[in-house]
């Protein structure tokens, strides 16, 4: 029901983004949270600033994996039907 989905949204945090592939870089799972921050005040303020951090964070040298292999990630109908690729970004 529509009430307990904003409740939800409302009080509950996203998962973090390496529960749904460590292979995520640092640099990446900060900007997911400051997007998802429950605060607006602390989330950014334009396209522009996410930009300029997704660049910033893409230019530094990817530090050595110690996730599983991004190249041996299967898609699972789940992945699929949740938007959820396990696609490395680095």
């Amino acid at each position: 029901n529509a009430m307990a989905t904003m409740h939800h949204v409302i009080h509950s945090h996203p998962a973090p983004v390496r529960s749904l592939n460590p292979a995520v870089p640092d640099y990446l799972c900060a900007i997911v949270d400051r997007c998802l921050a429950k605060d607006p005040a602390r989330r950014y303020q334009t396209a522009a600033e996410v930009a300029e951090d997704l660049a910033a964070g893409r230019a530094r040298p990817a530090p050595s994996m110690t996730g599983p292999d991004p190249s041996t990630y299967v898609f699972t109908k789940t992945d699929l039907q949740r938007n959820l690729f396990r696609i490395p970004l680095h």
